[in-house]
């Protein structure tokens, strides 16, 4: 009897305690591992929206307009519905967008306010919707305001480089457009200076500020402009900011390249060479 006891307390007896023949079990005694579940997969709370924007494609006019207008009042509702804050950010961004398209300028700019306010959700919409509230009234010819929602872009946190750039280009131009030239060109002129990240951007300023002195009769310092501009960047071009084989960096490059064979002034002031 003792022995029999013995016998069954044995690591190889079988027994419900010994794990040797228990159904389900792994040969040393641990735990089947737990099959994993799929999680379900998120619906889109955009689907409806694209639905719409597609359904706008081809349409006659006012076809295309009720989709868009339909379009752009399921995004008011998805920023209603929407528990996410980023998701909310994005819904009143894309209605705005809508809205604007729509040229329902007041709709538009209550969408695009509401995302200036939501920095912490989407800093870059954020940002980009400071530049829209200004560019609806830069178009509107309200120089203050747009330059005064201009303004406003960097100061969004963490600061959006590309954006801050964009609204010092943009205060320039309206600063042109109610007619202060000087201080227009100062501050495309700057965006090269404080951004010099953004190649492109100083590209473009550059040129437009060229144009003007070229029109004005400022053809010398405009040759200087454009000459430091296309020695500056063509250094860049060639040195690259990556290593040879990095695609983005040969890309960013052959950008640089075909922006500055793009410049308008160049070819203004080739004009003005064979006039002589």
């Amino acid at each position: 009897m003792l022995l029999a006891t013995l016998f069954s307390l044995l690591p190889f007896a079988s027994g419900p305690f010994s794990g040797g023949d228990t159904p389900g079990a792994s040969p040393d005694g641990a735990a089947p591992p737990a099959k994993s579940v799929k999680a379900p997969k998120k619906a889109d709370p955009f689907a409806e929206v694209i639905r719409l924007k597609r359904q706008a494609s081809g349409q006659s006019v006012e076809q295309k307009h009720a989709a868009l207008t339909a379009a752009a009042k399921a995004c008011e509702e998805v920023a209603k519905g929407a528990l996410e804050p980023a998701v909310v950010a994005e819904a009143h961004w894309r209605a705005g967008e809508l809205w604007r398209t729509l040229r329902h300028e007041e709709e538009a700019r209550r969408c695009f306010s509401a995302v200036t306010g939501m920095a912490a959700a989407d800093p870059r919409l954020a940002a980009k919707a400071w530049l829209e509230l200004g560019h609806l009234d830069r178009r509107a010819k309200r120089w203050d305001a747009a330059i005064a929602n201009y303004r406003k872009v960097p100061g969004v946190q963490p600061e959006q480089r590309r954006e801050s750039a964009q609204s010092l280009t943009w205060q320039g131009k309206a600063l042109l457009g109610k007619g202060a030239a000087a201080d227009g060109h100062a501050l495309l002129l700057a965006v090269g200076v404080r951004f010099p990240e953004l190649p492109l951007e100083d590209i473009r300023n550059v040129d437009l500020v060229a144009c003007d002195w070229i029109e004005v009769g400022r053809v010398e310092e405009a040759r200087e402009l454009v000459a430091e501009c296309v020695a500056r960047h063509t250094e860049r071009a060639d040195d690259g900011d990556g290593e040879s084989g990095d695609e983005d960096a040969a890309e960013a490059r052959a950008a640089i390249t075909r922006a500055l064979s793009k410049m308008k002034a160049g070819k203004q002031l080739a004009e003005k060479l064979t006039q002589r």
